[in-house]
């Protein structure tokens, strides 16, 4: 029975590792923007409140994101009584949940990402499509809200189930639809204009978040897919799920 802050700590201590070898490595890495996150990227207060205190002990804290993942709350994940339905109950705790992270870090100017979210489609419990979709209609309002960066993460099976892997279909094309919608823009990611999103989209987006390419206003407003005016892992990886 580890206290959490001490869990932390030791997190740190591999996170102050990867600074110092990634700031100490030439190139661009002196100004490289870092993620760094907390034990288990869990969004418990005492480490988020330990690794806020790393990171704003660092000469460069505004060059440092902190990330969390959210698959909560369980008692709505698990089906728990009274929890049944995305209500006035579920709400408030998926608050309380993303409040912590949200107003350690970024309330005090540290960069936040929720870097994973989405449904344990592997418990088989949210079966129901509403249900599903209250759930994300429900996270994705928080975090526009708070204009909190966040990544629908989906492994093809327990969780997420977004993607056929097989077939490459959406299998919840509802849910995709409610990220683009809470992205506020009309983009489609076909950067290079020939009516369909490819691979060939995808490189052109890598090479353009990687500061190796210059796209047109026409190629960026195509490839800006979270709407931030820039190209970014976000954007790729919203790309990946048109594909």
């Amino acid at each position: 029975d580890v206290p959490r802050e001490t869990l932390q700590a030791y997190t740190n201590d591999l996170n102050d590792a990867f600074y110092q070898i990634v700031r100490h490595s030439g190139g661009n890495n002196a100004e490289r923007i870092l993620v760094l996150p907390t034990t288990s990227t869990d969004n418990d207060q005492a480490i988020c409140d330990s690794l806020y205190g790393y990171i704003s002990s660092l000469p460069d804290a505004d060059r440092i994101i902190a990330t969390v993942h959210y698959y909560g709350p369980w008692v709505f994940q698990d089906q728990h009584e009274g929890y049944e339905q995305v209500n006035e109950a579920v709400i408030a705790q998926m608050e309380t949940e993303l409040n912590r992270p949200y107003q350690t870090f970024m309330q005090n100017g540290i960069a936040l990402i929720i870097g994973e979210y989405g449904l344990l489609y592997h418990q088989d419990k949210v079966s129901d499509p509403q249900k599903q979709q209250d759930w994300f209609e429900a996270f994705l309002s928080y975090c526009h809200d708070r204009q909190i960066t966040h990544m629908i993460w989906d492994d093809g099976g327990c969780i997420g189930n977004i993607m056929d892997r097989n077939t490459l279909e959406r299998r919840h094309p509802e849910i995709y639809q409610l990220v683009m919608e809470y992205a506020g823009n009309s983009s489609n990611g076909d950067i290079n204009g020939d009516g369909k999103v490819t691979l060939a989209d995808l490189m052109l987006a890598l090479q353009a978040a990687a500061g190796k390419l210059s796209l047109n206003s026409q190629q960026l407003a195509a490839g800006d897919l979270n709407g931030d005016q820039s190209i970014t892992i976000v954007d790729l990886s919203m790309m990946l799920l048109l594909l």
